[in-house]
């Protein structure tokens, strides 16, 4: 059996109907483990050991009546073949019975009925008679209920039945907790020690004299003085401990949250990268299928005037500036660094296009720089250049943009398409012409090889409609023959 968070559903009517009384009822949890079938409260008066009994047999009768219980989830309930309980100090008046002779005619009637499958709820038991024969009498009855195989919950202010319980596996010890700092009950309940009553502190709490305490307390036994204060040391350990857990679990829960929100922050954020990505990239598309449409067009411009080749090549230039500053970064993206002194005529090298290029004109500022790379002249900043000192590589004064876009191709002029299908090779072949016009090649061979003859026929056909396609041949046969399509751009 094991309650979480439960609360007595009468205080938790009577609280809603009442919203200016007492207030909602303190939720408890109520278990038994493993092999424990007895469960015994002990603790101060008003502490709410008769209303978690109360509490727990409300709820196991709501549950066996198909009824939702006021408890929380991880709640676990048996369905019991009997429930019954003892309840009450009232004396039976009409059948002349005293206190303790009616608790006595309770728990005959509890043993003659109650059996394996049984719940059986006793408010006090051995109360109203000589303490030690009233425990001596409930422990009994309690070991024989216990060995039948009944779940037995049971409140007491006796030490000989909590000790009992402390020697007997099969029962397990609920104090109630008492809250030292406000001398009251806080109606939780510590599992493993016993809950000592607090009778002459709650008598202060209403009222009673202190010299009449402090007779009283001269009046102890002290052996039970210092049993209960080992208990009460015991009970604030147990008490730390479940604080300092809860705490725990309280962290724990902001953790997983906190973890739970930067996952779902990360994943936003991964879709609108995402999304970027993609807006760009179609941007791209667009303003690369826009430079060709307009050198498609210069050059039928061409075709139709041959006069024109200047002011065609000019336009050509120009586009591809243009196509080459439309996806140059921003200048403040670039890395701070030291500006290098570079002269007319030398050779540079380029970070963002990757390319070398030689400088045509400085700007008087030192700024900016007119540079040739290939065919293509274009305005660079003097910081994105570095002077090149040997055949292959910048010089010591070069560091590494931030920011990079690679319109040109690196290395080899050659494409080579085998094994590709012509849906996926005419694409590839557009964006190598593209590559080549930026970085001033001037030819360029696409390997298809023989097969079918179905790639080279449609690589071809497609060359005849590109614009910047001056014309196409065959390679040499000795560096490949018809497996070879030479590419001449205009």
């Amino acid at each position: 059996m094991r309650l979480v968070s439960a609360r007595n559903p009468i205080l938790a009517a009577r609280a809603e109907a009442e919203p200016e009384g007492a207030g909602p009822p303190v939720p408890v949890d109520i278990r038994l483990t493993g092999r424990q079938n007895g469960l015994i409260l002990s603790g101060p008066n008003r502490g709410g050991k008769t209303v978690t009994l109360k509490t727990l047999g409300l709820i196991c009768l709501m549950a066996q009546a198909g009824m939702h219980i006021p408890a929380a989830e991880g709640s676990r309930i048996s369905v019991f073949r009997r429930i019954m309980a003892d309840i009450g100090d009232d004396q039976d008046l009409q059948a002349g019975l005293s206190t303790f002779s009616a608790h006595a005619a309770h728990m005959r009637d509890l043993l003659h009925e109650a059996d394996r499958g049984s719940l059986v709820i006793i408010d006090e038991p051995g109360m109203g008679t000589d303490p030690d024969e009233g425990a001596a009498l409930a422990m009994a009855v309690l070991e024989v209920l216990c060995e039948k195989g009944v779940l037995v919950a049971v409140s007491t202010h006796l030490n000989r039945l909590k000790s009992f319980a402390m020697l007997n596996p099969r029962l397990v010890n609920a104090a109630v907790e008492f809250d030292e700092g406000t001398r009251s009950p806080t109606f939780r309940l510590n599992y493993g020690s016993p809950g000592i009553s607090h009778g002459l502190e709650i008598a202060r709490h209403m009222g009673i004299p202190d010299g009449v305490l402090d007779r009283a307390e001269r009046f102890l036994d002290q052996g039970e003085v210092r049993l209960n204060r080992i208990i009460d040391k015991l009970d604030h350990l147990i008490t730390r401990t479940r604080l300092e857990k809860e705490a725990s679990e309280r962290a724990g829960q902001r953790y997983r949250a906190a973890e739970k929100e930067l996952k779902a922050r990360l994943s936003r954020l991964e879709a609108e990268n995402n999304a970027l990505l993609l807006e760009k990239k179609a941007e791209a598309e667009a303003v690369i299928h826009a430079a060709r449409q307009e050198l498609k067009e210069a050059i039928n411009l061409l075709k139709g005037n041959r006069s024109s080749q200047a002011s065609v090549s000019r336009r050509h230039r120009e586009i591809c500036h243009n196509l080459v500053a439309r996806f140059d970064p921003p200048e403040d993206e670039t890395l701070p660094g030291r500006t290098p002194h570079i002269g007319e005529g030398e050779t540079v090298y380029h970070r963002k296009l990757r390319q070398k290029g030689v400088v045509r004109s400085v700007d008087p500022s030192g700024e900016r720089a007119v540079i040739m790379v290939g065919h293509v002249r274009m305005s660079a900043a003097v910081r994105d250049l570095d002077v090149v000192e040997d055949s292959g590589s910048p010089g010591p004064g070069g560091r590494r943009g931030s920011v990079t876009w690679n319109l040109a191709a690196a290395g080899s002029p050659d494409l080579d398409v085998i094994g590709y299908r012509v849906a996926d090779a005419i694409p590839l072949i557009d964006r190598r012409i593209d590559q080549a016009l930026v970085s001033g090649q001037v030819s360029l061979k696409i390997i298809h090889g023989h097969g079918t003859g179905i790639l080279k026929k449609a690589i071809r056909e497609h060359l005849k409609e590109n614009p910047v396609v001056k014309e196409f041949y065959s390679e040499d046969p000795r560096a490949g023959g018809d497996a070879v399509t030479v590419v001449e751009l205009s």
